[in-house]
């Protein structure tokens, strides 16, 4: 075969390998770029778990304080193991984002991080839905503290009610959201979920998912 007969044939071999090393070099200039979208995620679990531990510290005192009065104390206990959660749920959380390897696959990182949209949904439920009850032993505390006034001691029947208007209102929140889970009501359903999940996740998985179609393209 003469020279002339194999310059086209080199020409076409350098041409799919420029092809190739652009493509890598695109990939990973993208999974950078899917990384940078995580900060907000991380920077808000950093001030949840701080706001924990400023929490654990003021409830944890507090309690421990009200020794002889109980309901107080149990309305510290309360607030302090919520504010454990607050940091426990966070570190788990963080350290899910920091495991992402965005050196694998852009497949491997896709299920990673539906790994981490489902432990934020789940999460954001189960410390979002205490609210329509924590917001009572918080009244009381805030009370105590504030006006140096005893909510249960002398109106026992205004907490009940309290109680009461915050049982309704989860009955009332769970029973929604069952509804929204129904097969017929799936796109409410996914903008509960989309919405549990954040803003920061929801924008890297529909980054990585182009990637993935510009890949198989």
């Amino acid at each position: 075969m003469e020279l002339d007969d194999l310059k086209p044939a080199l020409k076409a071999r350098e041409a799919r390998s420029m092809t190739a090393l652009d493509l890598k070099l695109a990939q990973i200039g993208a999974l950078e770029k899917a990384t940078s979208r995580l900060r907000p995620l991380k920077f808000w679990l950093i001030v949840q778990m701080l706001a924990g531990v400023v929490f654990t510290i003021l409830f944890a005192s507090y309690w421990s304080a009200h020794l002889d009065n109980v309901p107080l104390m149990l309305c510290g206990i309360v607030m302090h193991a919520y504010s454990v959660l607050l940091i426990v749920f966070g570190g788990i959380e963080l350290s899910m984002v920091n495991r992402v390897d965005y050196a694998a696959p852009v497949v491997a990182i896709q299920k990673q991080l539906a790994r981490l949209r489902a432990w934020r949904i789940r999460t954001q439920a189960w410390l979002g839905l205490p609210h329509w009850i924590l917001w009572v032993p918080l009244t009381l505390i805030a009370f105590n503290v504030l006006f140096g006034a005893d909510i249960y001691a002398n109106a026992p029947s205004v907490v009940a009610m309290f109680f009461a208007v915050g049982i309704a209102g989860l009955a009332v929140t769970l029973g929604l959201l069952r509804w929204a889970r129904e097969p017929s009501r799936k796109r409410i359903g996914d903008y509960l979920d989309d919405s549990a999940a954040g803003s920061s996740l929801r924008r890297t998985q529909t980054f990585l998912d182009e990637i993935a179609r510009f890949e198989t393209d």
